[in-house]
């Protein structure tokens, strides 16, 4: 599950699996990193959900603006 991930490689399947899944459940869109630059805005700051992985624990946010370095 991605929010139990503790390593870059389960995580990174976490989030894939996500993905594939995100829309088919009713949760809106979901842009797939595979398929480029998906949306009509110049950065992330716009998007409804994050989540980022950094040392060893996931982070998930919404409804916020973030920055990279947090």
């Amino acid at each position: 599950m991605l929010l139990n991930a503790t390593d870059p490689f389960t995580y990174a399947d976490a989030v894939t699996d996500l993905l594939e899944v995100w829309t088919d459940e009713g949760h809106g869109r979901a842009y797939h990193p595979r398929d480029g630059w998906p949306w009509l805005w110049p950065d992330s700051h716009n998007t409804d959900w994050v989540f980022t992985f950094t040392h060893g624990r996931v982070r998930m946010m919404t409804g916020q603006a973030w920055a990279s370095s947090r």
